[in-house]
Parts: C-alpha cells; structure tokens; sequence
C-alpha cells in the first residue's frame, strides 16, 4: 500500500522564511502518519517558459541541505515532465494518483498547472471534492512588505544583504568550486580562496563584504570581496575571500561563503600599501561581527 504523503508546494527558489513556514507546515503532519514531502524542480519554471529567467538564489545542494534540516523528503521532479499538465492533471494524477498526497500545503499566491491557471481557490475546490486537507500559509511580511524571492534579488543587488539574509531567515551563502587565483594575495599576506559565479546565479552588489566560511564544521571569520579587482585591472567578476586565521589547500573544493554585511564598495586604490591597509580594516570590521553575531 502506497503511504500517504503531505506535499509541500512551491517554487522553493530561495527557501527564504515563507517558504520554511511551508515546508514546516507540511512537517508537522508527520505525527498523523503522513509522510513530509517538497516538491522541488530541477529548473526555475522560468528558464523553460521565458528567456529571461529569474537568477538563482541557491544551488541544488544547497536547496536539498535546506529541506533536510526542516526534516521533510525531497520529491525531485523535471519541470519539463509536467509543464504542459492542465492545473486539474497536475492534482489528479501528480499529486494524487502518482503521489499518494493526501495533505497539501502551499502559500497565499501558489500559482500551478500549464500557464500558471491554477491558484489557492481553485485548489482549494479541487481539495474539497477529493477530501485532500489544505493548509495555505498567509502572506508574511518584513518592514511592511511581503516576504518574496523577487524581493530578496533585488536587496542583494542593492546591497542589502543584512536585510535579505533577515527575509531568508539565514545567511545568504554560495558553494562554489574554489578556482586557482592571481596569487596577489599570498604577496600581501592575504591569501584568498577565488570562486566565479555562474552565469544562472544571482550576483550581489560589487563590493567588500563581511563573511564567514564552513570548512569541515567549522566556522571561519572571512572578508569577501565580489568585483573585478580594479586595483590590479581585473575584468572578470569573481569572489575572492580571506579566510581569517585559517591555513590550508581548498583548491576544486565546494567551500561555502555566507555574507552577513555589506562593509564598502569596490574600489580602485592608488598603491599596492593603501589596498593592504584597507584590508587590514575590513578584518578588523568583519571580526567585530563575526563576534556579535556569535
């Protein structure tokens, strides 16, 4: 007999703090028999419907870290697979013959089915006639505005990351492959761990950043810089972090970064000794944060 499952919907794009309440939602019924489940996407439906896809908030991996720490499964599913389904298909034979769910819970503005047709109310009446339960989460709202992926984006972009990691209910954070650098911070006593962006994810605001990074459970206080360099005349967008107090080779490991403040823009300096000087006051900067946030 197939277990009966309390589906979590969504786009989960940025996991930010409505999308936990969602998925927190769905948890909670595990203590009825029923089974936690997120559906999540293998794309942003928008990279299949427009050719101007929202940028990613997170990569897979670290979709996938978030959900297991809210306790709920993971139903992986190919956009593709399901893109065309009427919003009556989708819960027909998705949701309940495929999958079994028997609960359902989403948030105020869940939009489904080809074109996005579907909506609360629509699910709603689609709930009542199959006696499926339905929990909608209301709207959350943070300064007097919703709480949105698309808000996050913008903040990020503007610089904003304290406000953004507050939506996000965390720090935000990427998880790149450390890539081989210029090596002009081994010259200045700086040595940087560099990780580039790809081109689907969202770029924060060029500049100096306070940060802390996870390496091997460990929490490491970090400066990160996100631009070209210009001192030096670097073009190509990359972030470069300093890892305070740690010494080690990260070279092609996935090495997480967490932004906590932004401290200053990227500049140009007038000499080699004005930029170290500078940098030894982001140190002092993000040290004092990483100490209050701790």
């Amino acid at each position: 007999m197939q277990a009966k499952r309390a589906v979590a919907l969504g786009m989960f794009d940025g996991i930010h703090i409505g999308h936990s309440a969602v998925i927190s939602a769905t948890v909670e019924y595990r203590d009825r028999g029923f089974i936690p489940c997120v559906l999540v996407f293998d794309v942003h439906p928008m990279a299949l419907l427009s050719k101007d896809p929202p940028p990613e908030l997170m990569t897979y991996s670290q979709k996938v870290e978030c959900i297991k720490a809210l306790n709920a499964e993971i139903i992986a599913v190919k956009f593709a697979d399901i893109a065309e389904l009427s919003y009556e298909d989708f819960f027909e034979e998705y949701l309940i013959k495929r999958l079994n769910a028997r609960v359902l819970c989403c948030g105020y503005n869940y939009r489904f089915g080809k074109g996005g047709n579907g909506n609360t109310a629509l699910l709603r009446e689609l709930c009542g006639k199959r006696g499926i339960e339905l929990k909608v989460i209301d709207e959350i709202d943070i300064d007097g505005e919703p709480v949105s992926s698309t808000r996050i984006r913008n903040l990020l972009q503007q610089g904003n990351v304290a406000l953004a990691n507050k939506l996000l209910g965390r720090c935000f954070a990427f998880d790149f492959p450390v890539v081989q650098g210029d090596g002009r911070g081994h010259e200045m006593e700086t040595p940087t761990i560099n990780q580039l962006f790809p081109e689907n994810f969202i770029l924060p605001k060029p500049g100096v950043y306070s940060s802390f990074v996870e390496i091997d459970g460990r929490e490491f206080p970090s400066v990160t810089n996100i631009g070209t360099c210009p001192t030096f005349d670097g073009t190509e967008m990359r972030s470069e972090t300093f890892i305070i107090d740690y010494v080690g080779d990260l070279y092609n490991r996935n090495v997480t970064v967490r932004l906590t403040d932004y401290l200053r823009e990227e500049k140009k300096f007038e000499s080699r000794q004005a930029l170290i000087d500078q940098i030894q006051c982001d140190i002092k900067h993000s040290l004092r944060i990483f100490d209050i946030r701790k």
